[in-house]
Protein backbone atom coordinates (compact mmCIF):
# COMPACT_ATOMS: atom_id res chain seq x y z
CA UNK A 1 0.00 0.00 0.00
CA UNK A 2 1.68 3.28 -0.88
CA UNK A 3 1.68 5.92 1.53
CA UNK A 4 3.27 8.38 -0.94
CA UNK A 5 2.28 8.77 -5.09
CA UNK A 6 4.11 11.24 -6.89
CA UNK A 7 2.81 11.73 -10.48
CA UNK A 8 4.83 14.37 -12.86
CA UNK A 9 5.47 16.40 -10.70
CA UNK A 10 6.84 19.88 -11.58
CA UNK A 11 7.74 22.78 -9.41
CA UNK A 12 7.76 26.24 -11.38
CA UNK A 13 8.40 30.05 -10.55
CA UNK A 14 4.95 31.81 -10.84
CA UNK A 15 6.71 35.16 -11.85
CA UNK A 16 9.91 36.97 -11.49
CA UNK A 17 13.12 35.88 -12.60
CA UNK A 18 12.33 32.17 -11.93
CA UNK A 19 11.96 30.83 -14.97
CA UNK A 20 11.32 27.03 -16.28
CA UNK A 21 10.88 24.05 -14.08
CA UNK A 22 12.90 23.47 -11.15
CA UNK A 23 11.28 20.03 -10.68
CA UNK A 24 10.45 18.45 -14.05
CA UNK A 25 8.30 15.74 -14.55
CA UNK A 26 9.50 13.43 -11.07
CA UNK A 27 7.71 10.28 -10.28
CA UNK A 28 8.10 7.57 -7.56
CA UNK A 29 6.08 5.81 -4.79
CA UNK A 30 6.77 4.85 -1.34
CA UNK A 31 5.13 1.86 0.21
CA UNK A 32 4.20 1.77 4.10
CA UNK A 33 8.02 0.22 5.36
CA UNK A 34 9.40 1.29 2.40
CA UNK A 35 12.54 3.09 2.26
CA UNK A 36 13.45 5.61 -0.79
CA UNK A 37 16.55 7.99 -1.16
CA UNK A 38 16.23 11.29 -3.15
CA UNK A 39 20.01 11.63 -4.16
CA UNK A 40 21.75 14.18 -6.36
CA UNK A 41 24.10 17.50 -6.29
CA UNK A 42 22.77 20.67 -4.77
CA UNK A 43 20.53 22.26 -6.86
CA UNK A 44 19.07 19.08 -8.27
CA UNK A 45 15.64 19.26 -7.22
CA UNK A 46 15.97 16.99 -3.90
CA UNK A 47 14.34 19.62 -1.28
CA UNK A 48 11.53 21.32 -3.64
CA UNK A 49 10.36 17.90 -4.25
CA UNK A 50 9.80 17.35 -0.43
CA UNK A 51 8.77 20.99 -0.23
CA UNK A 52 5.97 20.10 -2.63
CA UNK A 53 5.07 16.75 -1.24
CA UNK A 54 4.02 18.42 1.85
CA UNK A 55 2.69 21.65 -0.01
CA UNK A 56 4.71 23.76 1.84
CA UNK A 57 6.77 25.43 -1.38
CA UNK A 58 7.50 28.94 -1.14
CA UNK A 59 6.49 31.99 -1.86
CA UNK A 60 6.59 32.52 -5.57
CA UNK A 61 7.02 28.67 -6.60
CA UNK A 62 3.71 26.56 -7.65
CA UNK A 63 3.06 23.18 -8.09
CA UNK A 64 1.49 20.54 -10.84
CA UNK A 65 1.06 17.24 -11.36
CA UNK A 66 -0.31 14.56 -8.57
CA UNK A 67 1.33 14.10 -4.84
CA UNK A 68 -1.30 11.81 -3.04
CA UNK A 69 -0.56 11.23 0.27
CA UNK A 70 -3.00 8.28 2.41
CA UNK A 71 -5.11 8.79 -0.65
CA UNK A 72 -5.35 12.68 -0.25
CA UNK A 73 -4.45 14.45 -3.45
CA UNK A 74 -1.96 17.41 -2.20
CA UNK A 75 -1.48 19.24 -5.01
CA UNK A 76 -4.12 22.81 -5.39
CA UNK A 77 -5.45 21.65 -2.10
CA UNK A 78 -6.37 23.95 0.41
CA UNK A 79 -4.94 24.82 3.69
CA UNK A 80 -7.30 23.23 5.69
CA UNK A 81 -7.24 19.55 3.85
CA UNK A 82 -2.97 20.21 3.84
CA UNK A 83 -3.35 20.54 8.00
CA UNK A 84 -5.36 17.63 7.97
CA UNK A 85 -2.31 15.02 6.20
CA UNK A 86 0.62 17.30 7.55
CA UNK A 87 2.01 14.95 10.15
CA UNK A 88 -0.93 12.92 10.20
CA UNK A 89 0.06 11.37 6.62
CA UNK A 90 3.69 12.72 6.77
CA UNK A 91 6.14 14.56 8.65
CA UNK A 92 9.17 16.16 8.07
CA UNK A 93 12.60 16.52 9.39
CA UNK A 94 14.73 19.22 8.21
CA UNK A 95 18.44 19.52 7.66
CA UNK A 96 19.28 22.02 10.45
CA UNK A 97 17.31 22.32 13.20
CA UNK A 98 17.94 25.37 15.03
CA UNK A 99 16.20 27.53 12.08
CA UNK A 100 13.40 24.75 12.17
CA UNK A 101 13.16 25.18 16.15
CA UNK A 102 11.83 28.46 17.60
CA UNK A 103 14.71 30.18 19.43
CA UNK A 104 12.34 31.80 22.16
CA UNK A 105 10.74 29.02 23.35
CA UNK A 106 11.56 25.98 26.04
CA UNK A 107 11.84 22.35 23.64
CA UNK A 108 9.06 21.02 26.13
CA UNK A 109 6.92 23.70 24.98
CA UNK A 110 7.74 22.79 21.14
CA UNK A 111 7.67 19.21 21.49
CA UNK A 112 3.86 19.34 23.66
CA UNK A 113 2.35 21.19 20.02
CA UNK A 114 2.52 18.11 17.79
CA UNK A 115 1.81 15.93 21.40
CA UNK A 116 -1.31 18.03 21.83
CA UNK A 117 -2.84 17.47 18.64
CA UNK A 118 -2.23 14.06 17.73
CA UNK A 119 -2.56 12.90 21.29
CA UNK A 120 0.42 11.18 21.44
CA UNK A 121 1.41 11.31 24.78
CA UNK A 122 3.94 12.78 27.41
CA UNK A 123 6.71 15.31 26.64
CA UNK A 124 8.82 13.03 28.57
CA UNK A 125 8.15 9.54 26.77
CA UNK A 126 8.68 11.78 23.26
CA UNK A 127 12.31 12.96 24.57
CA UNK A 128 12.76 9.47 25.90
CA UNK A 129 12.18 7.52 22.79
CA UNK A 130 15.02 9.60 20.90
CA UNK A 131 17.47 9.14 23.79
CA UNK A 132 17.23 12.96 25.48
CA UNK A 133 16.97 12.73 29.07
CA UNK A 134 13.77 14.98 30.87
CA UNK A 135 15.60 18.18 31.88
CA UNK A 136 16.33 19.20 27.92
CA UNK A 137 12.33 19.93 28.31
CA UNK A 138 13.36 23.01 30.20
CA UNK A 139 16.12 24.29 27.90
CA UNK A 140 16.21 27.05 25.37
CA UNK A 141 17.24 25.13 21.31
CA UNK A 142 20.74 27.29 21.85
CA UNK A 143 21.14 25.92 25.37
CA UNK A 144 21.78 22.19 23.90
CA UNK A 145 24.08 20.65 20.96
CA UNK A 146 23.18 20.34 17.42
CA UNK A 147 22.70 16.81 18.00
CA UNK A 148 20.54 17.39 20.42
CA UNK A 149 18.23 19.52 18.86
CA UNK A 150 18.18 17.02 15.69
CA UNK A 151 16.81 14.55 18.40
CA UNK A 152 13.89 17.08 19.27
CA UNK A 153 13.31 17.82 16.08
CA UNK A 154 12.81 13.33 15.24
CA UNK A 155 10.66 13.77 18.27
CA UNK A 156 8.05 16.36 17.00
CA UNK A 157 7.64 14.97 13.79
CA UNK A 158 7.33 11.13 15.14
CA UNK A 159 4.73 12.62 17.72
CA UNK A 160 2.38 13.12 14.76
CA UNK A 161 2.70 9.13 14.23
CA UNK A 162 3.17 9.70 10.77
CA UNK A 163 2.92 7.23 8.40
CA UNK A 164 5.86 8.33 6.34
CA UNK A 165 9.14 10.40 7.19
CA UNK A 166 10.72 12.85 4.81
CA UNK A 167 14.35 13.27 6.34
CA UNK A 168 15.91 16.13 4.22
CA UNK A 169 19.86 15.92 4.51
CA UNK A 170 19.24 15.28 8.53
CA UNK A 171 22.17 15.10 9.44
CA UNK A 172 24.62 17.31 7.13
CA UNK A 173 24.91 19.90 9.44
CA UNK A 174 26.39 17.31 12.09
CA UNK A 175 30.09 16.02 12.75
CA UNK A 176 30.95 12.73 11.47
CA UNK A 177 30.01 11.10 15.19
CA UNK A 178 26.98 12.85 16.25
CA UNK A 179 25.99 11.87 12.30
CA UNK A 180 26.28 8.09 12.85
CA UNK A 181 24.43 8.25 16.42
CA UNK A 182 21.34 10.01 14.60
CA UNK A 183 21.10 7.73 11.59
CA UNK A 184 21.40 4.75 14.05
CA UNK A 185 18.22 6.19 16.10
CA UNK A 186 16.44 6.69 13.22
CA UNK A 187 16.89 3.85 11.31
CA UNK A 188 15.79 1.99 14.75
CA UNK A 189 12.59 4.54 15.12
CA UNK A 190 11.39 4.06 11.02
CA UNK A 191 11.66 0.28 11.58
CA UNK A 192 10.06 -0.32 14.51
CA UNK A 193 7.53 1.61 13.83
CA UNK A 194 6.97 0.30 10.04
CA UNK A 195 6.87 3.95 8.48
CA UNK A 196 7.68 4.91 4.96
CA UNK A 197 10.77 6.77 4.57
CA UNK A 198 11.79 9.51 1.79
CA UNK A 199 15.70 10.52 2.48
CA UNK A 200 17.24 12.93 0.57
CA UNK A 201 20.66 13.40 0.71
CA UNK A 202 24.02 13.99 -1.73
CA UNK A 203 26.21 11.42 0.00
CA UNK A 204 25.55 8.22 -0.96
CA UNK A 205 27.36 6.37 1.38
CA UNK A 206 24.31 7.53 4.05
CA UNK A 207 21.66 6.84 1.40
CA UNK A 208 23.15 2.99 0.93
CA UNK A 209 22.61 2.80 4.89
CA UNK A 210 19.03 4.15 5.16
CA UNK A 211 17.78 3.39 2.08
CA UNK A 212 16.71 0.08 -0.39
CA UNK A 213 15.61 1.98 -3.47
CA UNK A 214 16.81 5.42 -4.80
CA UNK A 215 15.62 8.05 -7.27
CA UNK A 216 18.51 10.17 -8.76
CA UNK A 217 18.15 13.69 -9.73
CA UNK A 218 19.86 16.25 -11.83
CA UNK A 219 18.68 19.40 -12.93
CA UNK A 220 15.07 18.75 -11.67
CA UNK A 221 15.24 15.80 -13.54
CA UNK A 222 14.73 11.96 -12.53
CA UNK A 223 17.43 10.23 -14.52
CA UNK A 224 17.60 7.06 -12.83
CA UNK A 225 15.64 4.54 -10.51
CA UNK A 226 16.25 1.50 -9.46
CA UNK A 227 17.59 -1.37 -6.37
CA UNK A 228 20.43 0.60 -4.02
CA UNK A 229 22.46 -2.21 -4.80
CA UNK A 230 22.02 -2.33 -8.09
CA UNK A 231 22.60 0.95 -8.46
CA UNK A 232 25.53 1.23 -7.06
CA UNK A 233 27.19 -2.25 -8.97
CA UNK A 234 26.61 -0.91 -12.43
CA UNK A 235 25.07 2.13 -12.84
CA UNK A 236 23.49 3.01 -15.76
CA UNK A 237 23.20 7.32 -16.48
CA UNK A 238 26.26 9.04 -16.94
CA UNK A 239 25.58 11.97 -13.96
CA UNK A 240 24.73 8.60 -11.31
CA UNK A 241 27.87 7.10 -12.81
CA UNK A 242 29.87 10.17 -11.94
CA UNK A 243 28.26 10.33 -8.38
CA UNK A 244 29.16 6.87 -7.66
CA UNK A 245 32.85 7.37 -8.53
CA UNK A 246 33.11 10.95 -6.63
CA UNK A 247 31.79 8.40 -3.77
CA UNK A 248 34.48 6.24 -4.17
CA UNK A 249 37.08 8.66 -4.06
CA UNK A 250 35.91 10.32 -1.11
CA UNK A 251 35.43 7.32 0.92
CA UNK A 252 37.44 4.57 -0.02
CA UNK A 253 37.28 2.78 2.98
CA UNK A 254 33.47 2.16 2.07
CA UNK A 255 33.28 -1.67 0.32
CA UNK A 256 31.58 -0.82 -2.69
CA UNK A 257 31.93 -4.32 -4.07
CA UNK A 258 30.09 -5.76 -1.46
CA UNK A 259 27.14 -4.04 -1.91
Amino acid sequence: MSVLSVSQLSVSGLSGPVEGALVDGVSFSVDAGERLGLIGESGSGKSLTALAVLGLLPAGLAASGSVRLGGTEVVGASERVLNGVRGRSAAIVFQEPLTALDPLMRIGKQVAVPLRRFGGGSVTDALDEVQLPARVARAYPHEISGGQRQRVAIAMALACRPALLIADEPTTALDVTVQADVLTLLDGLVRDRGMGLLFISHDLAVVSRMTDRVLVLSQGRAVEAGVLTDLLREPQHPYTRSLVAAARQLDSALDWSAR
